[in-house]
């Protein structure tokens, strides 16, 4: 009887298995994944974008969401699917189709120059419906190679620390005489290019330049055009070296042991034991000349300064913003993260108003220093600053290179711009941004492309004096870096945690916090951590909103 029993309650069982799986085959499994918040926040999962399934009740914690590859993430109340790195999201928003490369185009002409020249080439990322999937593919769309002979010694650019004292001051002798050349290819014509208003006219057709002036700021352009002024100036400056294979040095601020600013902004004078002679301190603030007086600053008028050394000292919190540009999947937040922090924090606490003594003044003063385009360039640190923003500038295409990911194409760039500003998406308006990015990132750089202004042959060499050409530094301008670590950490640990980066549902999302493994202490990098909210606070204070205590 007990066995009749049994046999009977295992047909049973085996009946339902095999309904289950006919029932399985006729319809698709539908994924219930649970999400605790906390713990959501901390592993990265904040997708922003492209939401279904969305229900705006505050405890939700559940999200029903039939994905092919089974990935979800979480964010506003809402549940969206997401495809690894080789497929794109379908138009069901559900689906994901495989994408893949197309073939090579044909390498450009060389473009030859002293330190190898360049060719390069590029192809796209494609659905099989030939459809754009451009930022979806695995591996590079663009290549590059030298292609003709060096016949010229590379400058290197070193950390200011690693300077030995002869170098130190070789580099201050050749300043304090570069600063005294007017002419053309002299310090006073090309530090005006930066700000000087209708040094560059023609841009007053462009939003912020009403004025005419040269340089370019919260915008694509921005890298490329502050690494061709600091070119500029680091072959002025070379005329006057004895050691001619030395470029500008960098200062590099993520450093956590600094104690003080460099002594080059806090000497008045420099005695040079190699000359024999005693000279002002040529990192002093220059002499703008013929501006015309201004009440409260001594004449002739120098670019002020109100230096807060806390803000200047500030490593981590510049660190933060550092690891988080280098690692962005999309230029356009490496642009604007880097320019909002770490470079803003250097221009700002150069000249912060509660430093300045003279409080009728406070204002006015610091107008005239490193805060402001017109002024900014006129202070020598400016020149520091900017050899180490060009560092993280070259950095950021060295890990892509590393990694067999670089994609420097007019088409990748219009793909992030377009996810940042999630533009509408009619025909037209989609179209006016890509042409938009498309000029830009082409657009002959001023002065530079002018022959009249400038007649030096690197950066007046057609093809060099734009956002898509200066890419390429070393084939096109002879110098190179003797190392990218960062607070003295090997940067190749960020190799790590860009591969980290892709391993996760969300690869794709720069705005997803993470904790570095160059130096897990910095903590959570967010927005929230990484950019500032008031230049004052940034500068003088540990301001608890973005900047925990204990990391100035």
């Amino acid at each position: 009887m007990s066995s009749s029993i049994l046999l009977f309650v295992v047909s049973v069982c085996i009946f339902k298995s095999v309904l289950l799986l006919v029932i399985a085959k006729e319809h698709k499994p539908n994924y219930a994944v649970t999400f605790d918040k906390e713990k959501l926040k901390s592993n990265a999962f904040l997708p922003v974008i492209n939401g279904v399934d969305c229900d705006m009740s505050t405890d939700r914690t559940y999200c029903w969401v039939n994905c092919e590859q089974d990935q979800v993430g979480y964010s506003d109340h809402c549940c969206r699917c997401v495809c690894r790195r080789g497929f794109a999201l379908g138009t069901d928003r559900r689906s994901c189709i495989r994408v893949s490369w197309t073939p090579w185009e044909s390498w450009t002409p060389c473009l030859s120059t002293e330190w190898g020249g360049l060719e390069t080439r590029s192809r796209r990322c494609r659905t099989k419906h030939a459809t754009d999937a451009t930022g979806r593919c695995v591996g590079a769309g663009s290549q590059s190679r030298t292609c003709s002979r060096i016949t010229k010694t590379f400058i290197i650019r070193k950390n200011i620390r690693s300077l030995t004292e002869e170098e130190t001051f070789d580099i201050l002798q050749a300043l304090a005489r570069f600063k005294q050349d007017n002419s053309t290819n002299g310090y006073t014509n090309i530090i005006s290019w930066h700000g000087w208003p209708y040094r560059c006219p023609w841009n007053k057709k462009f939003p912020g330049h009403k004025d005419g002036h040269c340089s370019w700021h919260t915008d694509l352009r921005f890298c490329a055009w502050h690494r061709l002024i600091t070119l500029q100036l680091e072959m002025g400056l070379n005329k006057y070296l004895r050691n001619k294979t030395l470029g500008i040095p960098y200062w590099d601020w993520t450093e956590s042991d600094w104690d003080d600013i460099p002594f080059y902004f806090r000497n008045i004078t420099i005695h040079d034991p190699y000359i024999n002679q005693t000279y002002p301190n040529p990192f002093n603030p220059s002499v703008m000349p013929g501006h015309k007086p201004i009440n409260g600053i001594p004449y002739p008028v120098h670019a002020q300064r109100g230096m807060s050394i806390s803000g200047l000292l500030a490593s981590n919190y510049m660190l933060r913003g550092t690891i988080r540009s280098l690692l962005a999947n999309n230029y356009q937040f490496f642009d604007l993260q880097l320019e909002q922090n770490p470079h803003n924090q250097i221009h700002v606490c150069f000249c912060n108003e509660t430093q300045i003594v003279n409080a009728t003044s406070k204002k006015k003063r610091c107008h005239y220093g490193m805060p402001t385009t017109p002024y900014a360039a006129w202070d020598p640190a400016f020149l520091l600053h900017h050899s180490q923003m060009d560092r993280l500038y070259a950095l950021y295409r060295l890990l892509r290179e590393k990694l067999g990911i670089q994609d420097w194409t007019q088409e990748r760039m219009f793909h992030g711009y377009k996810m940042a500003t999630q533009v509408s998406s009619t025909k037209e308006s989609v179209e006016n941004l890509r042409k938009d990015v498309y000029f830009k990132f082409n657009m002959p750089l001023s002065p530079f492309c002018n022959v009249t202004m400038n007649p030096n042959h690197v950066t007046g060499r057609k093809g060099t004096w734009t956002t898509a050409g200066s890419y390429h530094f070393e084939q096109l301008f002879g110098y190179r870096y003797d190392n990218f670590n960062l607070d003295r950490k090997p940067w190749q640990v960020l190799l790590a945690d860009m591969k980290l980066k892709f391993k996760r549902p969300n690869w794709d999302e720069d705005s997803a916090p993470f904790v570095s493994l160059l130096k897990p202490s910095l903590g959570l990098i967010t927005n929230y951590t990484s950019y500032p909210v008031s230049g004052t606070k940034v500068c003088v204070g540990k301001n608890e909103q973005f900047l925990p205590q204990g990391q100035f």
